[in-house]
């Protein structure tokens, strides 16, 4: 195991103290190449008892469990319940889940440590989740986080990344080795501008067109992901990376997909990407939407999800993404609307009553994944990023928001990283 440098031995006693006394909660933050990790792995020999490791998604729960070699869960899947087979009527089966009042995780008691990795992308609200029941359990908890990285979409912060009870400071030597990781330091210092190792594993270049981006990112698609700010980005480079590939149908089996808003009845959560194992088409629910809708099998998961992909990508300036996600069900979920769709297509109010249920159930809000939004990303890592920033963007306002986007876009790179700089403002269609 690596020696500790001398604020990691100073981190690390500071945390193990916390966690021994009183009130056993802890944070310890550090930006990209201080060292985190080695010190929260100091931290948990040093305390002797069993840990358990929770992250915020599944992509951070598979690169924790690379980096500890403990198998790490989410905290929705720990905190919220996991999903339960149970007896449907009529015999048949479905996945019924438990989310719904948080409960201490199984084998979360007294003696325990709880380690919370990505902090930054927990909001207040599951932070107090957490807090109620491994500190209710008797057991102790360790947030880590990186303090410079964006907070999460849905409100702040919920840990005191800012006010942590220790903070790594020094970027070692070797994490600056990489030409990636320097230029991160440096735009987390607001330095960007003096880096000087241009060329190699860190290129810009200035482009007049997304399809310039997409083209690089489909020179290797397996190690590449393009990574922007605005949705008018996001939504062209997925539309001509499909059209590079020659994809003519609205979603099929090979293609990657992001999960744009929780669900927590099917267990699938913001920002986690998927592989299209298979598509089946919902004949009815097609007809009497209009569009459409269709049956997807995810690489790795075994219930298949219901997903509307012609508004994958439906881009409203003025609109969330759940907004769009609602429009495609309102004339199936809405009182007023059950009359014509019996009546239009000659369906029953028992059947009207099953696809209802079929929707409630199952239907999945999602987009294509091979360009996803900074905030999006967070949690992740890939071999090559290449980050597509847009006249709006590099013209916004707030100077420390900018910082941290690109900071955080910096750091989901592996090994390469490319800045495209759209030298005009991309159309959203």
């Amino acid at each position: 195991m690596l020696t500790l440098s001398p604020d990691q031995e100073v981190a690390m006693t500071k945390v193990l103290a916390v966690l021994r006394g009183g009130r056993p909660e802890a944070v310890l933050a550090g930006a990209a190449g201080t060292g985190k990790t080695t010190t929260m792995s100091h931290v948990l020999r040093a305390w002797g008892g069993n840990v358990m490791f929770l992250a915020p998604t599944g992509k951070a729960a598979v690169r924790l469990t690379e980096q500890t070699g403990v198998k790490a869960r989410t905290i929705h899947s720990a905190v919220y319940g996991e999903p339960e087979e149970v007896e449907r009527q009529r015999g048949s089966r479905r996945e019924n889940l438990k989310f719904g009042q948080p409960h201490s995780p199984e084998g979360c008691g007294p003696g325990v440590l709880v380690v919370v990795d990505e902090a930054s992308m927990v909001s207040a609200d599951i932070a107090r989740d957490v807090r109620e029941v491994v500190l209710g359990s008797g057991a102790a908890l360790l947030w880590v986080g990186d303090h410079e990285q964006l907070p999460p979409v849905e409100g702040g912060w919920g840990v005191a990344l800012q006010n942590p009870t220790a903070r790594l400071t020094m970027v070692h030597r070797q994490a600056l080795e990489s030409p990636v990781l320097e230029l991160a330091t440096l735009i987390r210092e607001g330095k960007g501008g003096a880096f000087d190792r241009w060329g190699g594993d860190c290129t810009k270049t200035a482009i007049t067109q997304v399809e310039e981006a997409v083209a690089w990112a489909e020179e290797a698609p397996a190690d590449r992901v393009l990574l922007t700010w605005t949705n008018a980005v996001r939504t062209k480079a997925n539309r001509r990376t499909r059209k590079s590939r020659g994809y003519t149908e609205p979603l099929v089996a090979g293609e990657k997909v992001i999960c744009t808003y929780n669900n927590h009845g099917l267990g699938f959560l913001n920002g986690e990407t998927f592989v299209v194992e298979s598509v089946e088409q919902h004949d009815v629910l097609t007809r009497v939407l209009g569009q459409p809708i269709v049956y997807v099998k995810f690489e790795g998961r075994p219930t298949r999800v219901l997903m509307a992909p012609n508004v994958f990508d439906a881009y409203r300036p003025r609109a969330s993404d759940r907004m769009v996600f609602e429009y495609v069900w309102s004339p199936l979920l809405k009182k007023d609307g059950a009359a014509g769709i019996m009546q239009q297509h000659g369906l029953s109010a028992e059947e009207i009553r099953s696809l209802r249920s079929l929707v409630y159930d199952f239907a999945l809000m999602g987009t294509y994944a091979y360009c996803l939004t900074v905030h999006k990303s967070q949690g992740s890592q890939y071999p090559e990023v290449g980050f597509v920033s847009c006249p709006n963007f590099r013209s916004h306002e707030d100077k420390d928001f900018k910082r941290r986007l690109t900071y955080t876009a910096v750091t989901r790179a592996q090994r390469v990283f490319r800045a495209f700089t759209l030298t005009t403002p991309p159309k959203a269609a």
